[in-house]
């Protein structure tokens, strides 16, 4: 019963991500890492710190996801690589302030279903524009699947 209520935090968490944040989509992109991309960008809140093809998500100052990223075009593409434990709202599912990949998070929690685990280390797409050079630049992402939306973030 732990065990499900456990799942249940991790499914909900990447929810309120996906939510707040992103859409799932299964599209691999194809492209290279824009440059102009590089640097942290952030909401009130939330942020992404883009580094030449992997990304660093925070949620609420907090470290929480991971991975890579490719574009193409106006389009973007980013894949969830790692979950960080010590997030408060994983920690409070039980998990070790620890990165988990994919592979690490089944061998803790062996009982995640693959379905589980394609929602927690999920695909994400969309397209975006940068308006402006330097600090206080917008970058607008318009998510394509799954949920539906526009995020802006600032350059920092």
């Amino acid at each position: 019963m732990a065990n499900k209520k456990f799942l249940a935090g991790i499914l909900v968490m990447g929810l309120v991500f996906g939510m707040t944040v992103i859409a799932c989509s299964s599209d691999s992109g194809g492209g290279e890492a824009d440059p102009a991309l590089n640097g942290t960008w952030v909401t009130s809140s939330d942020g992404f710190t883009f580094t030449n093809g992997e990304f660093l998500y925070r949620n609420g100052g907090y470290q929480c996801w991971k991975g890579s990223y490719t574009t193409s075009g106006s389009s973007i593409t980013l894949s969830i690589t790692g979950i960080f434990g010590g997030h408060p709202d994983f920690k409070r599912a039980g998990l070790t302030a620890i990165w988990y990949s994919r592979n690490d998070f089944k061998k803790s929690y062996p009982n995640t279903t693959d379905k589980e685990l394609n929602d927690i280390f999920q695909t994400i797409s969309g397209t975006y524009t940068i308006n402006g050079t330097g600090k206080g630049s917008k970058l607008n992402i318009n998510w394509k699947s799954g949920l539906k939306g526009t995020d802006t973030f600032t350059k920092q």
